[in-house]
């Protein structure tokens, strides 16, 4: 039975926190939409473009000029939701270490703090 736990404290329990420590990855990579937004960096905030039409140059200048602000906003706000992920995804895999470690010790925590607790007993 002591065999029994040991193979499910580090060989199957590990291997299933480490599965759903990936599903949770993918979730947030999808949540984020990261590949659209790598994928669509500097392309035009909700396609918000003005087509050319003839004219003046000044209407070229203008036309220009609000498809590069309208980029810019897009490259901002996208930019923005990548660099939220990133920090996410540094804290998330901040955590996921620190559980990690102490699901893989806490059994001999558990049994350091009982032997501590009977010799602080018996002194």
């Amino acid at each position: 039975m002591l065999a029994d736990y040991f193979y499910w404290q580090y060989v199957w329990a590990p291997r299933w926190l480490f599965r759903l420590i990936w599903n949770l990855q993918r979730y947030a990579m999808r949540f984020f939409s990261i590949s659209t937004m790598l994928r669509t960096l500097i392309a035009p905030w909700h396609k918000d473009v003005i087509e050319y039409r003839g004219g003046s140059l000044e209407n070229y200048l203008l036309t220009f000029t609000w498809n590069i602000v309208s980029r810019l906003i897009g490259f901002l706000i996208r930019a923005s939701v990548i660099i939220c992920w990133i920090i996410s995804e540094i804290i998330f895999i901040q955590l996921v270490a620190l559980l990690a470690l102490i699901f893989l010790l806490w059994p001999w925590l558990v049994l350091l703090t009982f032997a501590t607790g009977l010799a602080l007993l018996f002194i």
